[in-house]
């Protein structure tokens, strides 16, 4: 399972997640033609960090899952909303690869305390994670996960998030919809987190996610947890298969053995 947003479906469009369905209808088919004639057409809120792969079957998929209240608004969460100004020219420092102008410009709204700053959060959140899966910049791991935990816990930004949804929709959307994304965009954001820790084989990325949530999603589980129980496991194993009878039977071999075996359960729980 890759959680890359190169799969979003806002961005194989080359659109904004506040784009409305007319507009996503009439790029998908815009996409479709020049793909015709062999262009692979490039758009504004394109960036370098998390290029848009544009074929047949990924612009299909995207037109499906934005036709869908369920998927879509998963797809509507988790890529850039421009709501104002501020967000418009954080992007376009993004497009000309000038991140830290970016980010200082978010934070710096952020910190000013306007009167919706989650939009800001959630884009500054996005780019953080976009920028550690392309650098290993342990700087960016905590505000990032802390950026997450702001907007996950805050009742206003949820509802202010669903407001902003229906509005560009220009309908309602069922409650249990809203209920059933709420309990898992917290699954999708610890998947990146594990997804981050296996990209640079650094356990730091779930032991922040982990601290601040105290959540372990299936795909943590199975990707990350579970090849470091197995590989403890098949070590303790080990460890009980040597017998050592007599000072005279533990030997350098024996030493080596175990303590090769003992630094690599070590590692493994320390991740």
């Amino acid at each position: 399972m890759s959680i890359s947003l190169a799969y979003n479906s806002y961005n194989i469009l080359g659109l904004s997640s506040d784009a409305e369905q007319k507009i996503i209808l009439k790029r998908s088919k815009e996409i479709s033609n020049q793909l015709k004639i062999g262009i692979v057409p490039e758009y504004s809120i394109d960036i370098p960090i998390c290029l848009a792969i544009r074929s047949d079957q990924n612009i299909k998929q995207a037109v499906h899952k934005l036709q869908s209240p369920k998927s879509r608004i998963h797809e509507y969460f988790f890529w850039f909303t421009i709501s104002d100004e501020t967000d418009s020219t954080a992007i376009t420092f993004i497009r000309e690869s000038k991140y830290n102008n970016a980010i200082d410009l978010w934070r710096q709204k952020i910190l000013l305390g306007n009167t919706d700053p989650f939009t800001h959060k959630k884009n500054l959140a996005i780019l953080y994670y976009l920028l550690l899966l392309n650098a290993n910049n342990k700087d960016y791991i905590q505000d990032s996960v802390n950026l997450w935990k702001e907007l996950i816990h805050s009742d206003t930004f949820w509802t202010n998030l669903f407001r902003a949804y229906e509005q560009i929709n220009g309908q309602s959307t069922e409650n249990d919809i809203y209920n059933v994304f709420k309990s898992e965009a917290l699954d999708t954001i610890s998947a990146m987190y594990a997804e981050l820790s296996s990209v640079h084989n650094e356990p730091i990325y779930v032991s922040a996610f982990y601290n601040a949530f105290s959540h372990k999603s299936d795909y943590l589980e199975n990707n990350v947890l579970n090849p470091i129980y197995e590989v403890v496991n098949n070590c303790i194993e080990k460890l009980k298969a040597i017998e050592i009878s007599s000072n005279e039977d533990f030997n350098e071999n024996v030493k080596n053995n175990l303590k090769s075996l003992i630094i690599l359960v070590q590692t493994n729980l320390n991740s």
